[in-house]
């Protein structure tokens, strides 16, 4: 019994060890930089990892489509008794035999060449798409990534807003209670300080939720304790105008769009060919006899040609149905490629507007934290009234929030640019 007890007592020291060493490693929040969000995303965001299966099933559609190019083997094997009454009695039969078959197409047109450069197209264009998906995530991940730090930011300013409401506040009291300044006044400076307190809980509830779209663009559980590392920094500037039309041409949208072009073509011209005639070489060997000890071989070889007569018009409309298919491959091309220019040239746009605001924004603050400084002082000495002292006050606060909102829209409209040219995860991740 003493035995027993004392491997009971091990097991649970054990398990409590066990516990105790999962819980140091697994109770501190972990931190992401925005690289180790990026490699997460690659990981397991639900429209990567959908994108990549994509890309797989059509490599296994092309692995179909080259299967017709090569040796088809069948095996058979079967096994009958047969009874028939006749005038003298009954007689039965039986019957066994296998055999193993091939077929091997010789010339089919080139149809089934034509098929495989299309599905090797398809290949291709899944390829683009999954490019132009992870640009799409990339910038939902960057927009989520700064709104994040900007929630951050602004629950920073409405704490300063709110220990400065109650500086104000006091300060009013003060004077209010020594007889040098009215009930409306500390009333309305009351009022600010509710107001602030309100603001800052709506920017908790705010840091929460970025943290939480944000978690669930990197695939995560949004509810683990996580922190993220990144200041809230204004975009680095931009000089020379870059060439659109280039950066168009390697787009990943377009190049998907050109590669579904290919494929459409490809596939034309095999349908065009579905009215040829197949060749195929045959053989087949096995053996059969009326039991398993006495079977006797036999063998042959032999061709087979197939050319389709009439199908119903099956044949015809699939040829008409494929050289409508190219023609509109042929128009969504262009169309991509406009659309494609038309972002760059609108993104770059924004992207300058809002630089050109952080810089304003900048010099705003700065005018309205030395305001502020000698607002306070004239109103302590009693030569500024309380009402232009709020409106200072109230200026001072909306000009810190501007601020980082043009610093975080600069850097989404950064993110905006580089998913007009392409940028992906990928890209991101090799930095």
């Amino acid at each position: 019994m003493r035995i027993k007890a004392l491997n009971v007592f091990k097991i649970m020291l054990i398990l409590f060890l066990t516990a105790a060493v999962y819980n140091q490693l697994y109770s501190e929040d972990k931190v992401y930089s925005w690289e180790d969000c990026v490699k997460t995303a690659l990981l397991n965001n639900p429209d990567i990892v959908s994108s990549r299966e994509a890309i797989l099933q059509k490599e296994a559609a092309k692995g179909v489509t080259r299967s017709v190019l090569l040796p088809q083997i069948s095996a058979t094997a079967s096994g009958n008794k047969t009874s028939s009454s006749t005038a003298s009695g009954s007689v039965k039969v039986n019957n066994y035999s296998y055999d193993i078959t091939a077929k091997q197409l010789l010339f089919d047109g080139f149809k089934s060449v034509y098929d495989l450069k299309s599905a090797n197209k398809n290949i291709d264009a899944a390829m683009k798409d999954y490019s132009a998906t992870s640009a799409a995530v990339r910038y939902d991940l960057k927009s989520a990534f700064v709104s994040h730090l900007k929630s951050r930011e602004m629950l920073k300013i409405r704490l300063e807003i709110e220990k400065r409401r109650k500086h104000i506040l006091d300060l009013v009291k003060m004077k209010y209670e020594g007889g040098t300044e009215h009930r409306g006044s500390y009333y309305a400076a009351r009022a600010d300080y509710v107001q602030s307190q309100a603001d800052v809980k709506s920017s908790q509830r705010d840091v929460l939720l970025t943290k939480a779209t944000l978690c669930r663009l990197m695939g995560i559980d949004e509810n683990l304790q996580i922190d993220i590392d990144g200041k809230l920094l204004p975009a680095k500037d931009y000089k020379e105008k870059p060439d659109f039309s280039s950066l168009a041409s390697g787009n990943a949208s377009y190049l998907k769009s050109k590669a579904a072009t290919e494929s459409a073509m490809y596939s034309l011209k095999s349908s065009e060919l579905a009215f040829s005639p197949e060749l195929y070489g045959t053989a087949s060997a096995g053996k059969s006899g009326e039991t398993p000890d006495n079977m006797y071989g036999n063998w042959s070889v032999g061709f087979e040609i197939t050319a389709p007569l009439f199908q119903g018009g099956e044949t015809w409309y699939g040829y008409s149905k494929s050289k409508a298919a190219y023609r509109q491959a042929l128009s969504d091309e262009k169309g991509v490629k406009n659309t494609v220019m038309k972002s760059l040239e609108e993104s770059w746009n924004t992207l300058l507007d809002s630089i050109d605001n952080v810089d304003v924004q900048k010099s705003a603050l700065d005018a309205a934290v030395e305001r502020s400084k000698i607002g306070e002082t004239q109103y302590s000495i009693g030569t500024l009234s309380f009402d232009n002292w709020t409106i200072i006050e109230s200026s001072l606060a909306s000009t810190k929030k501007s601020y980082q909102e043009a610093c975080a829209a600069a850097l989404v409209s950064e993110a905006g640019w580089i998913k007009s040219k392409g940028g992906t995860l990928e890209n991101e991740s090799e930095r």
